[in-house]
């Protein structure tokens, strides 16, 4: 799981064409992808769009579970980080209490 300084890259988007690629580009490149793969695999457009639907949502939940994840990894570290803190913060404010009369 990634987190700050050792964070793995993120998957690039798959329809996310060379450099300079117009949006027109990819809107075509998009067609042929959706065409070709009902054609492959004997479906119909609806039904090809409807697959592509359903893993596009599953990809979205496994994005948002991943996201807390991690969210709750960086806030258990927060939390180290200030018990820390507190800690040092109390034992400095102890020692300047033994030093002042």
């Amino acid at each position: 799981m990634g987190t700050l300084f050792h964070q793995e890259p993120r998957r690039p988007l798959r329809f996310n064409g060379p450099k300079g690629c117009t949006e027109n580009q990819r809107i075509v490149d998009f067609i042929d992808l959706l065409k070709e793969t009902a054609k492959v695999h004997k479906l119909t457009i609806n039904q090809t769009l409807k697959v592509m639907e359903i893993l596009s949502n599953e990809r979205r939940n496994d994005l948002y579970y991943e996201n807390g994840d991690i969210h709750d990894e960086q806030m258990a570290g927060l939390g180290e980080v200030f018990q820390k803190g507190f800690a040092d913060l109390s034992t400095s404010i102890e020692i300047l209490g033994e030093k002042i009369p």
